[in-house]
């Protein structure tokens, strides 16, 4: 009697494969064994974020230079610098605000005053009142035919009216004195008129 063997009845069942494409979903992989093997089965995440990649470090800006070292028009470090304090004439120091554009200081602020001249009697030599626009250094001249005023000296550049009203004050009048044209020009004359205010207790 013949016995019929049949080959055994082998299934290989292929992957199966649901994958989901959806942002954050789960991807299952099953994998059949073939003959004799064993299925395996991974998962893994999708659309998860990854490490943090940093995007540099920011630098502050650079320190603003001293106010007074700050001047319009000249050159700057064109880096992203802040408003900057400086300096203004006749202005608190301090008073302006400067931004470096294009290389360039930039600099705005308020206007500011100049301070009053200073008094032509302040200045104490020839060359500084002389400086001056507004005044005269004035050289006693030849004493006759009337007495010239005590000593050299800086007075204002516009001769006082002699008054009424005197237009001094202070203890002091208007008066004419002879002064020395040519101190400081060269020639030999030694007479001119002109009117400066003197003290009233004054000598001239």
């Amino acid at each position: 009697m013949h016995t019929l063997l049949r080959r055994p009845f082998v299934t290989t069942t292929a992957a199966l494969v649901m994958a989901t494409t959806a942002c954050g979903s789960t991807v299952s992989v099953f994998n059949g064994g073939g003959e004799g093997g064993e299925g395996a089965s991974t998962s893994s995440g999708v659309g998860g974020q990854g490490p943090g990649v940093g995007g540099g470090s920011v630098n502050p800006p650079p320190p603003c230079p001293p106010p007074d070292a700050i001047v319009a028009g000249e050159l700057c470090d064109p880096g992203p610098l802040e408003i900057c304090p400086a300096d203004l004439p006749f202005c608190p120091p301090g008073s302006g605000q400067a931004t470096c554009q294009n290389g360039v200081w930039i600099v705005d602020g308020p206007d500011c005053n100049p301070p009053p001249p200073l008094p032509c009697e302040s200045y104490l030599d020839a060359t500084s009142c002389e400086a001056d626009f507004a005044c005269r250094w004035l050289v006693p001249g030849c004493t006759e035919p009337q007495p010239a005023f005590p000593e050299e000296g800086c007075f204002p550049k516009t001769p006082c009216v002699i008054g009424p009203p005197d237009p001094c004050g202070g203890g002091s009048t208007c008066t004419q004195v002879i002064v020395d044209p040519c101190w400081n020009a060269g020639c030999d004359a030694c007479y001119a008129e002109t009117t400066i205010c003197v003290l009233d207790d004054s000598d001239v």
